[in-house]
């Protein structure tokens, strides 16, 4: 089972996550997505209930009772123009971010446009959404593994 990490680790983590969120630059020219008959169905606005982390020497969990007690949000929506918007507290203050999506057979693309700079950010997320329930997973450059659950408000 995972074990309780404290509040200043999962910041540290979380904070990292988002640096590399914000940093890893993308190219927009990629304007054909490979269609799939496959791909869940994202579209929609989603609130983060869970998350959970893997090391190479820890792993942890949060439910929604504890990120509730954090002061945590994360929320995303993906519309059916393939436009998205993120609003999260994870770095500091909460701050909302927009940008385009992308979905090929279980592989999310979000890309995001830095909130003070006109830095853009990709990310990829193994993703599968199961009723009202979205689960992305992702991995940081240092190996650390996320997986997070939102559900469909």
């Amino acid at each position: 089972m995972c074990k309780k990490k404290n509040r200043n680790s999962l910041f540290f983590i979380i904070i990292g996550m988002v640096i590399v969120l914000l940093l890893v630059a993308c190219s927009s020219d990629e304007n054909n997505p490979t269609e799939s008959t496959n791909e869940p169905d994202v579209i929609g606005v989603w609130k983060q209930i869970s998350m959970s982390w893997t090391t190479s020497y820890d792993c942890g969990c949060y439910s929604q009772d504890q990120l509730d007690s954090l002061g945590m949000v994360w929320e995303l929506t993906f519309n059916s123009d393939k436009t998205a918007e993120q609003v999260t507290n994870l770095a500091g203050s909460l701050t909302t971010q927009t940008g385009t999506w992308t979905i090929s057979g279980d592989q999310l693309e979000l890309t995001l446009n830095a909130p003070t700079t006109d830095e853009v950010g990709t990310i990829f997320y193994t993703c599968a959404v199961e009723n009202n329930l979205l689960i992305l997973c992702w991995k940081i450059p240092t190996g650390t593994e996320f997986s997070s659950e939102f559900t469909k408000q």
